[in-house]
């Protein structure tokens, strides 16, 4: 979100671009002096600057150079909503959805806000929506639904809704079912470092399912989303250095994989753990 901020704050085409103290502000946000920023932008933000407003909320929420506090977060996030400021909007469909500072959960006004956002075309408000849809969360669930939302998101290159659009045409859900698809949005989102995209891949290259059968490219996404924490990678990961499929035969590595995945519960790490006495590696 501090990149997309950035991002934000280079690229605003609103008027308040040319108020001095707006770009005092931002100047100051991108130097990490908040404080400074802050005081620029709650005068602009009390004159009713939709921009400003979002960016006060913003600092509130994230508690730069101040303590967190929520409720003032969504007072200002409120007040660049209502003024149709898509960021806002997406931010408070947020808190709504998680019911955080003085809102209550609501998947219904988060709903409401994420379909304001998303229809401006802010990506991850559509990702939201197709999620709930996915998910059935305040809505009735609704598959096509979802993959109409993961698409518009994913056409715009966010990671997330890329995993789930290729999710939705591995499974074919919502879409008729389509394992080249699949892989060809799992790529997308994988090389954009999303970890389950990456061990998603890992399985479609081990068991040839949409791609050649290779275990030496299953090795490299498998590695990739391990190294992140992915628990079911660095499972995987182990076992194919056990048997050294797609990797030279390792004990030590594989010890040293399965150990990360059995300390985060993996359900069937103990297997190989106790069976090849990996404790010694």
């Amino acid at each position: 979100m501090k990149k997309l901020l950035l991002l934000l704050l280079l690229s605003l085409g609103f008027m308040s671009l040319a108020i001095a103290d707006f770009k005092d502000g931002a100047a100051a946000y991108k130097n990490r002096d908040y404080q400074t920023a802050l005081n620029e932008w709650i005068p602009l933000a009390k004159n009713g600057d939709a921009n400003s407003q979002y960016l006060t909320g913003f600092i509130y929420y994230s508690g730069l150079g101040v303590n967190i506090n929520l409720k003032e977060a969504a007072y200002w996030y409120r007040k660049a909503a209502e003024q149709g400021i898509p960021i806002a909007e997406y931010s408070l469909g947020e808190m709504y959805l998680n019911g955080k500072g003085n809102l209550s959960k609501s998947y219904q006004q988060a709903f409401n806000w994420f379909t304001k956002s998303a229809e401006q075309g802010f990506a991850m408000a559509q990702h939201n929506l197709g999620m709930m849809y996915l998910q059935g969360d305040g809505v009735p669930q609704n598959d096509k639904k979802a993959v109409n939302w993961f698409s518009k998101a994913a056409e715009q290159g966010l990671p997330d809704s890329e995993f789930y659009l290729g999710w939705m045409y591995r499974k074919g859900n919502g879409v008729a079912q389509n394992t080249k698809k699949a892989v060809n949005w799992y790529k997308k989102s994988a090389n954009q470092g999303y970890a389950e995209a990456q061990f998603n891949l890992g399985v479609l290259y081990y068991s040839g399912v949409g791609v050649w059968k290779n275990k030496k490219t299953a090795v490299k996404w498998y590695r990739k989303a391990a190294e992140q924490g992915h628990t079911n990678a660095q499972y995987n990961l182990g076992v194919l250095y056990l048997g050294g499929e797609g990797v030279d035969k390792s004990l030590k590595n594989a010890a040293y994989w399965i150990k990360k995945a059995r300390q985060k519960g993996h359900k069937y790490a103990d297997i190989p753990w106790d069976k090849y006495e990996l404790w010694k590696y």
